[in-house]
């Protein structure tokens, strides 16, 4: 279930016994002070919150490191979803970012918490490194088309 900001109490009513939850949220103090409030409604309802995902993180020394957070929540952090450009590019075009780039940072970082929520392994999807020099050489002329 995805939850806005300054959710209440009557949103969790009719849930199902034994729901686990991930809270997903992003190194800033007003997305993490969100998650707390959503970590302590899910408590006092019983609810089982089985870690959080950072969203959108970038490295930047005014955000909320991993520790802060993890300190802050009180629960273990089970993924990072890096920032990444291809997300916008992949709402533009209305496809997931794993359909228009599969081995976007965003992409690997998705398809690794999936895996390790099923408990599977998974590889991380290489860039084509050739196929780009390919290109590029076909652009300048090097290679015929």
């Amino acid at each position: 279930m995805d939850m806005p900001a300054g959710i209440n109490s009557n949103i969790f009513e009719g849930l199902p016994e034994n729901v686990e939850m991930i809270i997903v949220t992003n190194s800033t103090m007003t997305s993490v002070a969100d998650a707390l409030k959503i970590r302590i409604l899910s408590n006092e309802l019983n609810i089982q919150i089985i870690g959080f995902v950072l969203n959108m993180w970038y490295d930047d020394g005014f955000l909320l490191s991993v520790n802060e957070i993890e300190s802050i929540l009180e629960v273990p952090m089970i993924g990072i979803i890096p920032y990444d450009r291809e997300v916008e590019r992949s709402m533009a075009l209305g496809k997931s970012v794993a359909e228009i780039n599969p081995s976007s940072p965003t992409s690997n970082a998705l398809m690794q918490l999936t895996a390790h929520l099923l408990g599977e392994e998974y590889k991380p999807i290489e860039p084509d490194k050739e196929g780009i020099l390919n290109r590029l050489k076909k652009f300048i002329g090097m290679l015929p088309d």
